[in-house]
Parts: structure tokens; sequence; C-alpha cells
């Protein structure tokens, strides 16, 4: 297969970081024709710039193509900004809308805004990463374990009794006598948190262990911990230093105007009735759990409720990445599979999922996993329901952000006996998760080319720091 030991041994070493912490995802042959595909680029563009050679990487990768069947033919979702790439260069596209209805006195009416580079979108579940930071960084303090129990820190959960903090990391699954979202106000909504416990094992047979529930609890260890609320802890250790000025639990009222439009996401119920949701207006996450425990004042719980911009969330992952804000051993703990016996039941298929702490970690299954298999073992996840995505990829130096408003003026979730009378006009964004793998699957790829592009021409020849913006409209 190799004619050349400089290549030959550039792919094994691509291949030994794919391997790291699971199994082989990824041939030499996989790398080799990715590798190939930069080599032949280079051939036909002998005196182009590193600028140029991008461009054609791109035009050959054929993302441009996706992107505009999930976003601007099937619709899959209003809008999406999205920005990939290396520690050197990202690519960044503006897509879409950031809205494209408003719904007064009950009558629907048109208002189309274009999306923006500097969107504020609702990031729903990548919060969750967040909150794992924050406890691995409180871990490195002498007297705090992961093995330390949750009553030792939060003696109101009194049937986690046996659970300890890492258990709560790695999604142990809990369950809460009734549902938080139905509660009438943050005591109520709390009360119902306090009741959580361990589901059992007939409970949990071939379900899938991820759950908002452990990192709402842990939200509490922590609090208790740095004995101040997490997002102070957030802004004051994370935000501010990494210069994130457009993160936020409650986004300012002068930035609202900036925020994508979540709002309005339709359910299609057993009886084939429509509902759709009006309570997540501009600034007020899609999460309703988040919502009652206090997200639009102000409150974060843990598992969802930040609102970001693509530019500190790629920020926020090359700091992992570097280093700057947990130290490189805890982000490899962080990412190392905690899951390798369960087994899920999925539309038919079973699958067995692959998480770390609060996140996706690469899978052996190609239709379940969240990370392209070709970035490196140590590579960590985490998607939003709002429609978030974001993978971090430190062997190669590679981040993927994805933000989209998928959840306005589409249909999120259908009973399943309703699937098969869809009303007509409404666009079906319930499959959005493999909608949204497409793109980011595309985006890695590229950027996984692009990674090896600046290995080829050597440091001293790639300009540090520069991107390229595309609109799509």
């Amino acid at each position: 297969m190799f004619k050349n030991k400089v290549v030959e041994k550039y792919v094994q070493n691509l291949q030994d970081t794919d391997n790291i912490g699971t199994t082989l995802l990824y041939s030499k042959r996989d790398y080799l024709e990715l590798y190939k595909v930069v080599m032949d680029v280079l051939r036909k563009n002998k005196d182009a710039s590193i600028e140029e050679i991008r461009e054609q990487l791109y035009q050959r990768s054929g993302l441009e193509d996706v992107l505009r069947k999930v976003y601007l033919e099937q619709l899959k979702a209003p809008g999406a900004v999205i920005s990939f790439g290396t520690f050197r260069h990202q690519d960044k596209f503006v897509i879409g809308n950031k809205q494209e209805i408003v719904i007064n006195d009950g009558k629907i009416n048109i208002d189309m805004q274009e999306m923006k580079e500097d969107t504020i979108f609702d990031i729903a579940s990548c919060t969750k990463l967040f909150t794992a930071v924050v406890m691995l960084r409180l871990s490195l303090h002498p007297t705090i374990s992961l093995n330390d129990k949750v009553t030792k820190y939060a003696p109101q959960f009194k049937n986690l009794e046996n659970v300890t903090i890492y258990d709560l990391l790695t999604y142990i699954p809990l369950v809460t006598e009734r549902r938080i979202d139905n509660a009438k106000n943050i005591e109520e909504a709390e009360n119902i948190l306090f009741s959580a416990r361990v589901k059992t094992p007939s409970e949990t047979e071939y379900q899938d262990r991820y759950n908002d529930i452990a990192p709402m609890v842990l939200k509490y260890v922590i609090e208790k911990i740095i004995d101040m609320p997490i997002d102070q802890y957030i802004r004051e250790n994370i935000l501010e230093k990494l210069a994130m000025s457009d993160t936020h639990v409650k986004v300012p009222s002068y930035k609202l105007n900036r925020v994508a439009n979540s709002n309005y996401a339709i359910s299609l119920i057993s009886n084939g009735g429509i509902h759709i949701n009006n309570n997540s207006p501009l600034g007020v996450a899609t999460d309703r759990k988040a919502v009652v425990l206090g997200q639009p004042e102000g409150i974060l719980s843990g598992h969802a409720g930040l609102f970001s911009s693509i530019d500190d969330m790629v920020m926020f992952a090359k700091s992992l990445s570097c280093g700057i804000t947990i130290h490189p051993a805890l982000y490899r703990e962080m990412a190392r599979n905690r899951t390798p016996d369960d087994i899920v039941k999925y539309d038919g298929f079973k699958y067995t999922p692959s998480y770390g702490y609060l996140c996706n970690v690469k899978n052996n299954d190609p239709r379940f996993a969240l990370i392209y298999p070709g970035l490196s073992g140590q590579s960590i996840g985490q998607t939003g329901w709002s429609g978030s995505f974001i993978a971090i990829d430190p062997l190669n130096d590679i981040n993927v952000n994805l933000l989209s408003n998928r959840t306005h003026n589409r249909i999120v979730s259908i009973d399943p006996n309703a699937r098969h009378r869809l009303p007509v006009g409404l666009i079906d964004s319930s499959n959005y998760w493999f909608d949204r793998k497409t793109v980011t699957d595309a985006c890695s790829k590229l950027a996984l080319q692009e990674k090896m592009l600046e290995d080829i021409v050597g440091e001293a020849n790639v300009p540090l720091k520069t991107y390229k913006v595309r609109t799509l409209k």
C-alpha cells in the first residue's frame, strides 16, 4: 500500500491516535485516501498559497452540497452557524435564517431574519460540558474525591445515599417521582428533583443511560463545594478568562435581538393532534426543566440553560484542546469511555453508547457515532436539543462547532402512533440528530484534511489563526 516510508509513518501515527481508548475505526487505507487528495491538490497547484489550497480542498470535499441539502433544500433547521478547523485555521459558515415566523394573537406572521455571524444560540445540553469541567477542576482539591457520596455535599437527595460524584459524571440512570417540567415554580421543581432515585435494572434494560437528572444533581454538589452559584464560578473562572463575552445564562436585554429564535417547536401527539410550544421567546431556554429551575432569572441548572455564540464555543473548544481550561490529564479522564457494557435498543437496532464524563466519546458503531471516526480516540463531543453540536480532538488540534435553531417552526418530536400521518406543510426535524451528523461528519473530514495540509507544508508556511467565512442563502 505504501511506497513512501514517511507517508507510511504519518498514516500509522494517525491510526495510532484514532485507536487510543477505542477499537479500530479508521483504517490506514481510509487515512491514506484523505492524504492522497491533499497531495494531489498540492501537486496540481504548486505555486498556490495555502489559502488557495484550502479552497481547492473545500471544492473537492462536497461539503457545500451537504450543507445546502440539509439547510436550504430539506430545511431541517431555519439556519445555522458552523465553525470547524485546526488551531491555526477555522472555516465558518453562516446559513439561512435566525427567524422565520412570529405568532401574534394566535396568528402566524412571516418574519424572516437572516442568520448572522454573531448570532447567539440556546446551546441546551452542551451546557453539560461546562458542568463536567467545573467538577473536574474541583476534583484537584485534596479534600474532594470523585468517589465522594452525593449526600456528603447535598443531603437533600435522600434517595441517593449510595451514589457518588463519579456516578453522576457517568450518567447513572436517575428518575424523579414526577416530571420537573410540569412544576409551577422553582420550589416545586426543586422538591421534585430532590426525590431523584436510581432506576431499577428492569427500568434500564436496553435503555440509554443518558439523562438530565444526573448533571442537575451534580450542580447542587458543586455549589455546596464552591459556596456560590455555579454560573458565577463559570463566569469568573472560564468565561472571563477566555473572553467569552457572548455566553450567558440570562442574555442581556441589549443582546436579545442577536438571539436565534427557538420558539414554536411542534410536537405531534398520539391522537394526531399538534402542540406548538410558545414558551421559549428570545433568551428563554427550550428546556422546560432549565426554565422552571430559574434560567430566565439567571439560575443555571447544570444540564442546560446556557446561551452562546459560535466564536465563544470555538474558544471554549480550543481551551479544552490546549489544556487551558482543565489540565490535559483531567481531559484524558473526561474522554475515557465509561459505558463499555451498555446495550441499547433503538428503532429495531441494538448499539452500545459511549460516554465519558458528561460527554460523548468515540463510538464503534458508525450509525450512532456522534464523533467522526477519523478523529482521535481522545475526542469528545456533545449535542443539544435545540440543534447545537461540539466536537474536540486535542491530538489533531481539531474542533467542530455547529449552532442551529432547529426547534423554531419545525416538528421536533412525533409520537410513534402519529408518524404515519404527518401534516402537510410542516417540516419534520424529529431526526435532526442524524441530519446534523451528515454535516458534522463532512466538516470533520475536511478539517482532518486541512490538518494534513498543515503538517505537510510545515508550520513556517502556515499563517497563525486565520479564518474563512462563507454565507449560504
